[in-house]
């Protein structure tokens, strides 16, 4: 099978960032004018995931770095993990998914060489918070009742915010690659904290000397969004412009 040629690469990215816009805009302008089509919405959000998936292999045709490889398996998992984000209710088997996204992309940018040193701080973390949380009387209540979906959250979390912090050290990309992972992951980070805070707003109501936060759930709903698939389409955007990079770690 032939290697598709550069050109092609370049018609090819151009129509995926044209059919991302129109889906974006799309699916920004439903939630913002017509909640109740709600479920278009989603439907439309999910085939700009299926894209950056469809891109990416694509792309994997045409490089010379096959650890790229790695981002084509996060493309599906994150493909997994939006289908029961965005259509069931099965939101811990989704968190999981993106566990496994944030795991790939250590293996990625670091090799498997330092993976037990990459699991053993969100698991301290977890438990220190955990204990945290069951200590709080405002907190128990729901505490009891999702720990299924706080402890991958609180994983995920963790993975995230380590991954962002020390993917400029990575050797599996040049500055220009690191500078593009780093603002995906930036977005991503952006998106989860609007996440998170759409998740516990329930309890944070509680809590007056948080009240001054209550506005931010009617954005939080809508921003989630608004960062994520811009963070999808930079990590495509990164490998498009790594494609005739060989590997940089042995």
């Amino acid at each position: 099978m032939n290697k598709p040629k550069r050109s092609d690469n370049k018609v090819l990215f151009v129509g995926f960032l044209v059919l991302e816009l129109i889906l974006y805009s799309s699916f920004l302008w439903i939630d913002l004018n017509a909640p109740h089509l709600h479920a278009l919405s989603n439907i439309l959000k999910y085939v700009s995931i299926i894209a950056c998936f469809v891109t990416s292999v694509f792309l994997l045709f045409s490089t010379k770095n096959r650890r790229l490889g790695l981002l084509v398996m996060s493309f599906f998992m994150t493909m997994l993990a939006d289908f029961f984000l965005l259509f069931t209710i099965d939101y811990p088997v989704g968190v999981f998914f993106f566990c496994m996204v944030q795991l790939v992309y250590h293996i990625y940018l670091f090799g498997t060489k330092k993976i037990f040193l990459f699991l053993a701080l969100p698991s301290i973390v977890t438990v220190l918070l955990l204990i945290y949380l069951n200590s709080s009387p405002s907190w128990i209540t729901y505490l009891h009742g999702n720990i299924p979906l706080i402890v991958p959250a609180c994983f995920y979390i963790m993975m995230l915010i380590m991954n962002l912090i020390s993917c400029f050290f990575s050797k599996a990309a040049n500055v220009k690659g690191r500078i593009l992972f780093f603002f995906a992951l930036t977005c991503l980070f952006v998106c989860d904290l609007q996440v998170g805070y759409f998740h516990v707003h329930s309890i944070i109501q509680q809590q007056p000397y948080l009240n001054l936060w209550s506005p931010l759930y009617n954005i939080s709903s809508i921003g989630m969004w608004v960062f994520y698939l811009p963070s999808q389409v930079l990590l495509i955007t990164y490998v498009n412009s790594n494609i005739k990079e060989r590997n940089f770690i042995k």
